[in-house]
């Protein structure tokens, strides 16, 4: 039957069992014509599901460059969306020219968000016991001083014992604490290190390249009172000596580029309650200050490099002509 049918369907078949009474040759013609007729249905069949999947495809693409209208509703997939506004896209791409995309702007950069400190290597002196510090609780918290027998307090004259110090030690160390949130580091930091100022005289001159690396760290913080404490200690250093600060002059390129980043920024408020006799600290005050003093003190090209790291800074030194 299958013969019959395959003679009756291929013309060319049908004359050769006319004129061919070999059978064999019959049978071989008739298998090479259902090898045929398959590999013609294998194409048909592969041509017809991949314009399928062509024009779905380009149904796809009218749908989101005209949108869901009426005439698109019963042919919408189920899995599309059909609330235009979350489509979305970055800027300077080709979805930002069609009409259902709303362009979003940038991420933020987080220029100004707080990073977080690295530990410090005065917290891990401290807690060693290897400072000659520690803190006296009362209505107002000092540091003690402690060298051999000695016990000084900071109220008290304390030169003999803290000019003994070795300062190409502990100054960096108690530099290194500035950047020191927790109670009771950040004030054991900033007070041993006002104190190390005030009696240093010429040993603080040889250690100010030790100083640059904590004080950058300090201001890469981002945090508003380490920034503030630290712009003050800052200051305090300027004052400690007549030639230090020209001998911070050749480091501003590392530590400035914080004061550029902030000196327009507004302080958060930092939750703390404070007395009426505390002056709230306010960055936006600390840095024009802080670059004044540092002009004055740092001789002739003191301008030009705060310039260089902070253009819109403007002089407040008079130069005559």
């Amino acid at each position: 039957m299958l013969l019959v049918n395959t003679l009756l369907t291929n013309h060319d078949t049908w004359l050769h069992f006319q004129h061919c009474p070999d059978i064999s040759m019959v049978t071989r013609k008739h298998n090479k014509a259902s090898s045929y007729s398959r590999r013609v249905c294998r194409a048909t069949s592969t041509y017809t599901h991949t314009r399928t999947h062509i024009l779905i495809s380009q149904l796809r693409t009218l749908l989101l460059i005209f949108g869901p209208s009426s005439s698109f509703n019963r042919t919408t997939p189920v899995y599309m969306s059909r609330d235009t506004s979350e489509l979305t896209t970055t800027g300077f791409t080709v979805k930002a020219a069609m009409k259902n995309y709303r362009v979003v702007g940038p991420p933020p950069t987080g220029a100004f968000q707080e990073r977080p400190a690295k530990p410090t290597t005065f917290r891990k002196f401290y807690d060693r016991g290897d400072l000659p510090i520690y803190l006296v609780h009362g209505t107002r918290p000092t540091i003690t001083w402690k060298r051999a027998i000695l016990v000084i307090t900071s109220s008290e004259s304390a030169e003999v014992d803290i000019e003994t110090l070795d300062y190409n030690h502990y100054l960096p160390l108690f530099f290194d604490g500035l950047s020191e949130t927790a109670h009771p580091y950040a004030f054991l930091a900033r007070q041993g290190a006002e104190d190390l100022l005030d009696h240093g005289g010429d040993k603080i001159l040889p250690v100010i390249p030790q100083l640059i690396i904590p004080i950058r760290n300090a201001l890469n913080t981002r945090n508003h009172q380490v920034m503030c404490t630290t712009m003050k200690v800052l200051q305090h250093l300027v004052k400690s000596g007549d030639k230090v600060g020209e001998a911070l002059v050749p480091y501003f390129r590392q530590i400035l580029h914080i004061f550029d980043l902030f000196k327009d920024k507004k302080s958060k408020s930092s939750g703390v309650v404070r007395s009426h006799l505390q002056k709230p600290e306010n960055i936006r005050e600390l840095i024009p200050e802080t670059l004044e003093l540092l002009e004055r003190t740092g001789g002739n090209d003191a301008f030009v490099h705060i310039k260089i790291m902070v253009p819109t800074y403007q002089s407040c030194v008079a130069y005559s002509p």
